[in-house]
């Protein structure tokens, strides 16, 4: 059967319903009933995680929230180019302590939406997600913002979203139908389980 291809329309319909049920979940987990910062993976490459990344922050920006979209994602970086902005740094950069969170977060064409981009190929990020530096920084852009979505590379291949996760309220696993095995996406729900105690769902991205 050939793959459906989603219009924005389908889309934004889409994460309206997702951010409804972080809502909804969070609301049974947390006290101060927020879906606060959001960690978006998925199982393997090539599911789409990006745009329904992106996609997430800009409904919960057009619902009147003040968010950052995070790209902790050096191996494919396309969230700057993908709404049209400038880097003037980069998550990396900014927890090696070479330029500011302030330089480096850029506003988008969306109203309520801020940017902290990523470089391609920047060294020892997984380390650096475990440092101080980075606790620090999500700590502020947590309180700075409402929602902090952040986009990851897939759990096959790499543990960046796990341990991000450790400091997030929820996690969001992108799985595209017939893309991943039965077996890649049990394990890595459980490496999100074992990673924090937030709620995780699934999204199922352009089923067949």
């Amino acid at each position: 059967m050939a793959q459906k291809d989603f219009s924005m329309d389908d889309l934004d319909y889409m994460m309206e319903g997702i951010v409804a049920n972080l809502r909804f979940a969070m609301e049974a987990w947390k006290d101060d009933a927020t879906c606060g910062s959001v960690v978006v993976t998925s199982t393997v490459a090539g599911e789409g995680k990006s745009i329904i990344a992106r996609r997430l922050a800009e409904v919960l920006a057009a619902s009147g929230k003040n968010v950052v979209l995070v790209e902790a994602n050096s191996r494919n970086p396309v969230l700057a180019q993908e709404l049209g902005v400038a880097p003037n740094g980069y998550l990396s950069s900014v927890i090696r302590g070479e330029v500011s969170a302030g330089q480096a977060i850029v506003p988008t064409a969306v109203d309520g939406l801020d940017l902290l981009p990523e470089i391609r190929g920047a060294s020892g990020t997984l380390d650096l997600y475990g440092t101080e530096r980075f606790d620090l920084l999500f700590a502020a852009l947590s309180e700075a913002y409402d929602h902090v979505v952040v986009d990851t590379p897939d759990l096959s291949t790499y543990a960046d979203a796990a341990v991000i996760f450790a400091q997030a309220d929820a996690a969001l696993l992108v799985v595209q139908e017939n893309c991943a095995t039965r077996q890649q996406v049990a394990d890595a729900y459980e490496l999100l389980s074992r990673a924090g105690d937030g709620f995780i769902g699934t999204v199922l991205n352009r089923a067949r």
